[in-house]
């Protein structure tokens, strides 16, 4: 559980400002697709929080259902998603305050049960399903197979890579179908910063300079925390079960880096 100990402490922060209505969970390797007022515009606008919550049948999905879960979780309601999602202040709520169902998948979801992949979908589609899109908006390519996304470094990044990235999709926005999906996109490493840089004018307009720029201390940033909370993950002990969000775990030196690369891109947005 420390992945979503760190991510309930984020906004669990983030929520001690009032201003803040929605809450984005991004990744060191996330890069963002349109600049902050069509960003800005396609959240707020949106009767909808932006979080898969599928439910998959087979060994990846229903199959790491525990009927121990029970009566809290059932079956029926197990649900699958990214962990890479967009929330709005009542369902932040819900997530920092839980104490219902966090102790049944701190027990129960281990160990081939992920708990980043189910524990927020499940618990959201139980308090408030109404208020879920099922999608997320953030692009990434599963084409090449296995466990995890494909990464992408220099070499990949073309127009035509671009391209595809950018079209081609079809989902619902506001129940009205819309080609505009996605509003970010990962997995890149830092070796695609330039190549990414020197399209970022065609894709982005004519602000993409400034917010590219940005862009690159934001990851640069971003991987000194990741690798700071890489050794503290490695060094710390385990921590002892809890259903509190103030409990820091050993991985919140990596949830401060999505701290920090949601607060520069958010800032990178605006010049």
């Amino acid at each position: 559980m420390s992945m979503c100990d760190a991510e309930r402490r984020l906004l669990a922060n983030a929520l001690l400002d009032m201003s803040n209505e929605r809450f984005v969970l991004l990744s060191e390797s996330c890069i963002p697709l349109y600049n902050f007022t069509m960003t800005y515009n396609y959240i707020m606008r949106s009767k909808f929080s932006f979080m898969g919550a599928f439910d998959e049948p087979g060994p990846y999905g229903r199959g790491r259902y525990d009927e121990n879960m029970l009566p809290e979780v059932n079956i029926t309601k197990w649900r699958k998603g990214s962990q890479w999602f967009e929330i709005n202040r009542k369902l932040a709520l819900y997530v920092i305050e839980d104490t219902k169902f966090y102790p049944k998948f701190d027990e129960f979801c281990q160990p081939s049960c992920y708990v980043d992949e189910h524990y927020f979908p499940t618990m959201l589609t139980i308090k408030a399903a109404n208020l879920l899109a099922n999608r997320s908006i953030t692009w990434v390519d599963w084409s090449r197979g296995g466990a995890h996304p494909a990464t992408f470094g220099g070499a990949d990044i073309t127009e035509e890579f671009m391209e595809r990235v950018y079209g081609g999709h079809s989902c619902l926005y506001n129940d009205q179908p819309s080609s505009i999906c996605y509003l970010f996109a990962r997995k890149f490493s830092p070796s695609a910063l330039e190549a990414l840089f020197l399209l970022a004018p065609k894709f982005l307009g004519a602000m993409a300079v400034s917010q590219t720029r940005a862009l690159v201390v934001a990851m640069a940033v971003v991987t000194i925390f990741a690798l700071i909370g890489s050794s503290a993950a490695q060094e710390a002990p385990a921590p002892a079960p809890t259903s509190s969000a103030g409990v820091v775990s050993p991985l919140f030196p990596v949830g401060c880096a999505v701290a920090v690369v949601s607060f520069i891109f958010g800032s990178a947005l605006r010049i």
